[in-house]
């Protein structure tokens, strides 16, 4: 009996079902164009642009991916710290805001992870238990073979 060769393999089968999969939420979700931000039915959307986005993108509002209290504390940072004026009974609206759509209470498990401070050091971690070779650290760095040459 001889297989039937098919165009199509079950990878990419899974991933259109995949991406067909995750269209449906987007189609839902319109953006404003200029800025990124998720537009809901209460315009709370524009309340984040009028107050945010004239120093920061919409792209990094939406990579920031904090939980209500986090939210609170970037607007009381930059309050204090960068000159952010006070929002009055606006800050609510801004975090009910915020929390729906860029909380990372909402955002999917396979989300992308934020780097490590760099101001902070690594934490140690179990030494490698693989056979792979090291590269060498600056210290142990290779001498430069243009010294070998000065030297004949």
């Amino acid at each position: 009996m001889r297989a039937i060769a098919l165009p199509f393999t079950l990878a990419s089968v899974l991933l259109l079902v995949a991406v067909d999969a995750g269209t449906s939420e987007d189609e839902e979700q319109s953006t404003d164009p200029t800025t990124g931000l998720i537009e809901d039915e209460n315009e709370q959307w524009k309340l984040v642009r009028k107050n945010c986005t004239p120093c920061h993108s919409g792209r990094l509002i939406a990579q920031q991916s904090l939980d209500r209290n986090g939210w609170q504390a970037s607007i009381q940072r930059m309050q204090t710290k960068e000159g952010l004026a006070d929002l009055g009974d606006e800050e609510k609206l801004i975090l009910d805001y915020l929390n729906l759509y860029y909380s990372s209470d909402n955002s999917p498990s396979n989300s992308r992870q934020r780097r490590a401070r760099l101001d902070q050091e690594p934490i140690e971690s179990e030494p490698d238990s693989t056979n792979e070779p090291k590269l060498p650290t600056v210290d142990q760095a290779v001498p430069d073979s243009s010294q070998n040459r000065q030297a004949e």
